[in-house]
């Protein structure tokens, strides 16, 4: 059976503006009508010769992460941007700030406690937000499938584009299998594409933009189950979901052969005319996907496909947004949304990445601060006290050092961050 909404698509996301200012002088990016809240997609010192606090391909750029969970989520958000040195820019002083973001609505035509869904295709034209709110410790198993506007044209083309609102989890205490990887028994949603595959969210992220599908149906589907988490509260999920024409889908790739524990390992996907490129990832057991750069380019040449011939690069979440700590995983080449009038038009996207250990084991042993002062490992996890249990409220500050072994003078410790999830007074 299929359930319709009422006719008319209601609000949808805004196209993607872009603003930049002057060092020290403050940038207000704002959503004017009301309902809806900010999806920041590119924050970014940079420095320049020419003495405009305009954009232009050839200055150089810092990318500002920690701006996009200050701002994702909020009606408004105000940036001063430092005077600062930029290491990425031979310590040049940092002269504007650029920023490209969008607006999507939390009030959408179709809003949808995904566990009251009566297990009827959903038809989505426009917005639809799919949520499991209130958080709860209880066992769930529920899905719901949604169809893309059947106005959009060709059967092919119609898809998704999908963002997180809202994603604030608990994490299973008592089972450390994968870092990053979500569990079996972590509490979960999931979303599952039929010609790009499946990607599953747990935890906590912030407000962003998470990825475009390239199949007309897609499945949503929330797992959770009782939990002993005291006082701690969670908020839930929520996902926004738009139905949109997405004429820029290949076949997925072929199986690949996994990479070997530790190598470094490089990829790209383009944004060809002829259809997205998708590509696979494959780590040994036990072993899971860490990224350590990903750009987006703008090529001079897309349809080539020549990552090495661009005209501009800025940092990139992707494909970590979707495949961090998993073992196995497909990633289609997710262009970020720039409005048209952007001086960089990105086409592909590329990465550098690892497998590396995601549990202890006899080869990885762990050491903790407040219980450790320091170790001699040469490789191994490190731990907070009671990890992956809640940590402990109050201050405690204890320091760990690390030893290199005698005649190490040529070499480096290397630090990854396998999880990290820190509570703040909202939750």
């Amino acid at each position: 059976s299929t359930s319709t909404t009422p006719a008319g698509i209601g609000p949808v996301s805004t196209l993607v503006q872009i603003s930049s200012t002057c060092i020290q002088q403050s940038l207000v990016l704002n959503c004017y009508q009301p309902g809806y809240v900010l999806v920041i997609h590119k924050v970014q010192l940079a420095t320049t010769t020419s003495g405009s606090c305009s954009y232009s391909a050839n200055d150089c750029f810092e990318d500002r992460t920690n701006l996009y969970n200050t701002c994702g989520g909020k009606l408004s958000c105000f940036i001063f941007p430092p005077l600062i040195e930029m290491k990425s820019c031979n310590n040049s002083r940092s002269k504007y700030l650029y920023a490209e973001y969008q607006c999507i609505p939390t009030r959408p035509k179709l809003n949808l406690d995904i566990c009251s869904s009566v297990g009827a295709v959903q038809s989505v034209q426009g917005g639809a937000i799919i949520s499991s709110l209130n958080y709860t410790s209880e066992y769930k198993d529920c899905k719901v499938e949604l169809q893309s506007n059947p106005l959009l044209g060709s059967q092919r083309h119609k898809a998704f584009r999908v963002y997180i609102l809202t994603l604030n989890l608990p994490k299973v205490q008592t089972v450390r299998d994968q870092g990053l990887q979500c569990g079996d028994n972590d509490p979960s949603i999931e979303i599952n594409d039929i010609e790009s595959g499946l990607t599953r969210l747990c935890g906590n992220s912030h407000t962003r933009y998470l990825l475009e599908t390239c199949s007309n149906t897609i499945e949503l589907r929330f797992r959770n189950q009782f939990l002993s988490l005291g006082t701690v509260k969670y908020k839930g999920v929520e996902i926004y979901i738009e139905s949109i024409a997405n004429e820029n889908c290949r076949p997925p790739p072929p199986p690949v052969s996994p990479t070997q524990p530790f190598n470094i390992a490089y990829k790209y996907a383009c944004g060809l005319t002829n259809g997205l490129e998708s590509v696979r990832f494959g780590c040994t057991p036990d072993f899971g996907l860490v990224f350590l750069q990903s750009y987006h380019f703008a090529t001079k040449q897309p349809n080539q496909c020549d990552i090495t011939d661009f005209t501009c690069l800025f940092s990139s979440e992707q494909p970590q947004a979707q495949c961090a700590g998993q073992k196995d995983c497909t990633y289609t080449a997710s262009m970020p949304i720039s409005p048209l009038s952007s001086p960089c038009q990105a086409d592909s996207t590329g990465f550098y990445f690892q497998c590396l250990p995601m549990r202890p084991s006899t080869l990885y042993s762990t050491v903790r601060f407040c219980g450790n002062t320091e170790t001699s490992n040469t490789m191994g996890f490190i731990e907070t006290p009671g990890y992956p249990s809640t940590y402990q409220n109050g201050k405690s500050e204890c320091t760990l050092t690390i030893r290199l072994p005698n005649n190490s003078d040529d070499k480096k410790i290397f630090i990854y961050i396998i999880e990290l999830s820190l509570r703040d007074s909202s939750i």
